[in-house]
């Protein structure tokens, strides 16, 4: 796999918490950052700071990345909007998730919720990490 699949769900591990965004293409991932900001970053920027473990984690069925063309246009028109953010109730795992099901309402909050949610609208049986680390710019 070289790249997740075009609006695949993407997550990292940072430690005691995870980050979660939308794959949209380029090496590219949309998430929502801690201030709040959409923001379009490359895998090597979602994990630039982290120590522990910065992989990447990537929605697949089967062993082959899972997306979806239309999860991927609803995070890239989001990029420069500015959101509520707070740790527990408005985080980056609600934002992936409302990319995912084109709820902007919805209450998904914790990274398990996201990857049932996955399972459901991608099918997504496992999640693979991005071994490639050739990240584009």
């Amino acid at each position: 796999m070289d790249w997740p699949a075009l609006g695949g769900v993407v997550y990292t591990d940072m430690g005691p918490v995870e980050h979660s965004g939308i794959y949209v293409g380029g090496g590219y991932i949309v998430s929502l950052s801690g201030d709040g900001e959409v923001v379009r970053e490359s895998g090597e920027q979602l994990v630039d700071g982290i120590t522990m473990g910065p992989d990447i984690y990537v929605s697949c069925k089967e062993g082959e990345a899972v997306g979806d063309e239309a999860v991927a246009s609803r995070a890239r028109q989001m990029v420069g909007r500015q959101l509520e953010y707070h740790f527990f109730f408005d985080n980056c795992h609600q934002f992936t998730s409302r990319c995912l099901e084109g709820d902007f309402k919805n209450e998904i909050t914790f990274l398990f919720e996201l990857k049932m949610q996955a399972e459901e609208i991608l099918g997504a049986d496992s999640w693979i990490r991005w071994r490639d680390r050739v990240w584009q710019s």
